[in-house]
């Protein structure tokens, strides 16, 4: 079949999983970047993710999109160290002043990270190259998304962000940042 729904009841809590045929496709791979039409196809995809959502009120109260505190909790525990393994690969490269602004960022993290951020709209949370196919169905479509465990109510930015942080590598930002 083209689509399959399964219903999953896993103590009390029920899940549906849709399957449906993308292929053919090609894999979107973040440690290879992508080409210019692919970059521009995740962002269009990404103003259609956010766009119908945008500081609908009715949504974003929605309790199960909520982020939950103690994923919050979590990424301010997290984050110290990110910084740490960042500041390590990139002392001797980035500005000094950048570099300050960023560990300034870890000393605050536990209140910016709590912030709900404006506007908000619903995020996909792990937008990435290798969470998208492309030239789906053999052309039919341009773009897929995948991977949507992680949908939650926050500020869209932090998809592009993502995106534009894993996604695009260095050269192809160079290439075409202006």
């Amino acid at each position: 079949p083209e689509a399959y729904v399964a219903e999953i009841d896993s103590d009390g809590a029920n899940f549906i999983l849709l399957f449906e045929d993308l292929g053919p496709a090609r894999g979107g791979d973040q440690l290879t970047s992508c080409s210019p039409a692919d970059a521009r196809a995740a962002i269009r995809q990404a103003a259609a993710i956010h766009a119908p959502s945008w500081n609908d009120a009715e949504l974003i109260a929605t309790e199960w999109l909520r982020p939950r505190p103690e994923l919050l909790a979590k990424r301010a525990e997290l984050y110290p160290t990110a910084q740490a393994v960042f500041r390590e690969r990139f002392a001797a490269t980035l500005e000094p002043e950048f570099m300050a602004l960023c560990e300034e960022l870890a000393e605050c993290v536990g209140v910016w990270i709590e912030r709900e951020a404006r506007p908000q709209s619903l995020v996909h949370g792990d937008f990435r190259l290798d969470n998208m196919l492309f030239g789906i169905k053999g052309g039919a479509e341009e773009i897929a998304v995948l991977d949507w465990q992680t949908v939650a109510i926050g500020n869209g930015l932090t998809d592009l962000g993502f995106f534009m942080g894993t996604g695009i590598g260095d050269s192809l930002r160079r290439e075409h940042e202006a």
